[in-house]
């Protein structure tokens, strides 16, 4: 006896989800919304796995990307704890200058 094919699904709209709602269909076996259904994940649970971080690109030179990669391996941290620390420093020493208030002045005419 030969056995019956199933009917595939059909692919419509619905099934789309905007973007950042989506979630993974429930295990065959596990009613929907059950105890161990996975919800929608809110902003705040969104950030906090990001670390609060912000993506930011960076364009280098070669040349300095090599010494950053060299001076990371060296101290054993990553390229992105190097550049955060000097940003950290850097921000300090700025904000410890005389009138740090002051927006910067352009060499424009005025």
């Amino acid at each position: 006896m030969m056995a019956q094919k199933s009917k595939a699904a059909a692919l419509t709209g619905s099934l789309l989800a905007p973007k950042g709602t989506a979630e993974p269909a429930a295990p065959s076996g596990q009613p929907e919304g059950g105890q161990d259904a996975v919800g929608p994940v809110d902003a705040a649970e969104r950030d906090s796995a990001h670390e609060g971080g912000i993506q930011f690109p960076l364009r280098l030179d070669p040349s300095d990307h090599l010494e950053l990669r060299l001076a990371a391996a060296r101290l054993g941290k990553s390229c992105q704890e190097l550049i955060s620390e000097a940003l950290a420093r850097y921000l300090a020493e700025i904000a410890a200058e005389p009138g740090n208030g002051k927006p910067p002045t352009t060499g424009g005419a005025q």
